[in-house]
Formats: structure tokens, C-alpha cells, sequence
């Protein structure tokens, strides 16, 4: 009994899951903020297991959450930073994360006209390494700021800057 209930989930899910865009989708720009850029609502991505909303996003951000990108690896025009939207996306079923993310490049596609290029880029680096003649750093005899080697933070060691 528990492989025919296995095989019919299987059959449920899969056409939802073959399926790689939003059921119904809108999209609008955000109104601009009338308040100070300090005070400026902040960027907010929803996501759940049968719906998307992004509040005031801009473009950037939302090609970022779509491809799994961090901001670096986005080379764009500065418009796309500038100019935001909100996006409510409904899912046609329960999805993953994943799939949510295969829906929001689709409707990027497809409502902005999103052409994507991928290219590895080779940069210079330095590394820090052991010289011949072995590391010539002390431990620091003082507690400093952030946790020790096991971990722990130190008493009188502040976890966060309030300022």
C-alpha cells in the first residue's frame, strides 16, 4: 500500500514540478521612497513553499537571488540598482527554493527581455602563507575582539557593534 501512495504522489507532483513558470506573476515598480535614503524601506525577499513576493527590490537583487549570485558577480548597468520593483509571484503548487528560483529566471526572461552571460574571470590574488623559516606570529596575550580558538566569546568581549 505504501508504494501505490509513493507512485501517485509521484504522478501529482511531477507535472508541477516539470512546469518552470509562475501561475500568475505581477509586477510593478515600487513607489519611491519620500523619506530620507536612511529611512528608505528595506529590500525583502519572501519566499515559501507555494509563493514569492520581493518588496522593493531592484533588479540587481533579484538576478542575484534568482542565479544564486552575490553582488560581485553581477556585472550590470547602475540602473538596475537604482530603479525598484515589488514582484508577487503564486507557485502552481508547493515548490522548493530551488524551483522558485528557476521561476523568478523565467520571469525575468521573459517580462524584463533578461539576456545572461556567464564568463569566468581570473583576478589577482595574494595568499598569506608560511614562510621558509616558519611563522613568525605570537599569540596575542590579551583577549581581543571576537571569539577565542574554542569558539567562546571572552567575557567583556562585545558580540556585535551597536555603532
Amino acid at each position: 500500500m505504501r508504494i501505490e501512495l509513493g507512485a501517485a504522489w509521484l504522478a501529482v507532483v511531477a507535472p508541477a514540478a516539470a512546469q518552470t513558470s509562475f501561475e500568475v506573476a505581477s509586477v510593478r515598480a515600487s513607489p519611491p521612497a519620500r523619506i530620507s535614503l536612511k529611512e528608505a524601506p528595506r529590500e525583502s525577499i519572501e519566499p515559501s513553499p507555494g509563493n514569492l513576493v520581493l518588496r522593493n527590490i531592484s533588479l540587481r537583487s533579484s538576478i542575484g537571488w534568482a542565479y544564486g549570485l552575490r553582488d560581485f558577480q553581477i556585472a550590470a548597468p547602475g540602473w538596475l540598482e537604482s530603479e525598484k520593483y515589488d514582484i508577487v509571484a503564486k507557485a502552481p503548487g508547493m515548490v522548493t527554493h530551488d524551483q522558485l528560483r528557476g521561476m523568478l529566471r523565467a520571469l525575468l526572461e521573459e517580462r524584463f527581455k533578461l539576456v545572461v552571460h556567464r564568463e569566468t574571470k581570473e583576478f589577482p590574488v595574494y595568499a598569506l602563507v608560511v614562510g621558509r623559516k616558519g611563522s613568525r606570529l605570537d599569540a596575542a596575550k590579551t583577549p581581543g575582539r571576537g571569539p577565542d580558538a574554542s569558539g567562546q566569546w571572552g567575557p567583556g568581549i562585545p558580540k556585535h557593534d551597536d555603532g
